[in-house]
């Protein structure tokens, strides 16, 4: 049995689908017994050694031939970052692409693949070898109608929308676009919605992402429902609690931060 491959894309960038898919991975990593990988797929940003305070290397290039190995995160999570140099971006191509993970799928871990948002042939072939894509948007109109513009064309590059659902970002206590019409004009079924949280942003820059990740949280509990509704055989999930809010503090932003950056 192989791997499930779960591509978190969004033809609209800003829309928090690196730190979704971070949250989804290190939720991974708690839920199943064999643990998960994280890939990092948009090489024009390759934002997740930042964002979790991990080695840029090695990375997805240094996997091409098979060699390189996978970083371990605190947690256990494994992470392949994407190219440290931003003139490396051009390497990936859709064959090393399709060749990674298939060495990676060889394994029976949940592979998470971060993905960029302009339709570069490594995010093509990813989204269509992926078990479930979760297409993020956020409950405003330029997201949604970049995210309506793609699914009405998608069939014009062949790509099958079988295997995906939506995830609606910052959900509001008073949505100025309701869900139900979110939903209405995408077309999607739906995954999850994941509430808008004053915390997110201070737990990403005091380097607090892991403890979001924690089942006592309200993202955590979100990723929680959306997992549940991936219908994949193939990830034996272990049953967690329920979630109620928790505020990271805030302090020592920049001592973690360079305390990362020195090892960079």
């Amino acid at each position: 049995m192989t791997a499930p491959l779960i591509a978190v894309w969004s033809p609209k960038g800003g829309v928090g689908k690196t730190f979704l898919a971070a949250g989804l991975a290190l939720h991974l990593q708690r839920r199943c017994p064999q643990g998960a990988i994280l890939v990092d797929l948009d090489a024009g940003k390759s934002d997740l050694p930042a964002l979790l305070k991990t080695s840029p290397r090695p990375s997805i290039l240094d996997a091409a031939d098979g060699s390189g190995r996978l970083v371990k995160h605190p947690t256990g999570l494994a992470i392949l970052a994407g190219p440290p140099r931003l003139v490396e971006e051009g390497l990936v191509t859709a064959e090393l692409t399709a060749g990674v993970l298939d060495q990676l799928l060889a394994g029976d871990q949940p592979v998470v693949v971060d993905l960029a948002a302009q339709l570069r042939d490594s995010t093509l072939t990813t989204l269509e070898r992926a078990d479930v894509v979760l297409l993020v948007t956020t409950p405003d109109l330029l997201s949604i109608w970049a995210c309506r513009r793609f699914i009405q064309e998608a069939e014009l590059i062949g790509l099958s929308l079988a295997h995906w659902k939506l995830v609606v970002n910052r959900e509001l206590d008073e949505m100025p676009i309701p869900l139900t019409e979110i939903r209405e004009l995408i077309g999607l079924p739906m995954a999850g919605v994941i509430p808008d949280l004053p915390p997110l942003a201070k737990a990403v820059n005091s380097g607090m992402i892991t403890a979001l990740g924690h089942t006592n949280t309200e993202f955590a509990f979100s990723i929680h429902e959306i997992t549940n509704r991936f219908g994949l055989r193939q990830i034996p999930l272990i049953h967690m609690p329920g979630a109620h809010r928790v505020e990271p503090s805030a302090t020592g932003l920049m001592a973690a931060f360079k305390r990362w950056w020195r090892n960079v």
